[in-house]
């Protein structure tokens, strides 16, 4: 799954719409060993699990 052989403990990823119902769920069940970073926008995270970087952004004020 890795072609750069990197470890998958060391992943990070990006999750969009984590205040939603499938990114909330994605969240959740990512591995606790990997740093995960979710975007919310009008619905922030409550105490996100830990590893969990929440960030409130709107994705399309910025031109996406």
């Amino acid at each position: 799954m890795s072609s750069n052989n990197e470890p998958l403990r060391n992943r990070t990823v990006l999750i969009t719409g984590a205040s939603g119902l499938l990114g909330a769920n994605i969240v959740l069940n990512t591995p606790p060993h990997w740093k995960t970073v979710a975007i919310t926008n009008h619905h922030h995270l409550r105490n996100p699990p830990p590893g969990v970087v929440s960030t409130p952004t709107d994705l399309l004020s910025h031109g996406l």
